[in-house]
């Protein structure tokens, strides 16, 4: 009796290619809607936040929470879209 493969290699590697392409698309994508740009500002949006409520300006951290919040449902929307 022979051993079964567990994996076919042909399949392995097409998955490996396809999403390694997949990958190399959307880093495309980001780096030209300069998504990386827009990390920093929401980090920098979440620790303006923080700072707020820390010193208590609570309205003003509710008001930067509520923006992020809807920049988080926006992204969620655009990737269903995808």
């Amino acid at each position: 009796m022979s051993a079964t493969k567990l994996f076919k290699t042909a399949s392995i590697e097409n998955e490996l290619a396809t999403a390694m392409a997949e990958r190399l698309q959307a880093n495309r994508v980001e780096k030209k809607h300069s998504f990386e740009r827009l990390a920093s500002a929401v980090d920098h949006l979440q620790v303006a936040a923080e700072i707020f409520d820390d010193t208590g300006f609570h309205t003003e951290a509710e008001a930067l929470t509520r923006i992020l919040e809807a920049l988080a449902e926006r992204s969620q929307l655009d990737k269903k879209k995808v």
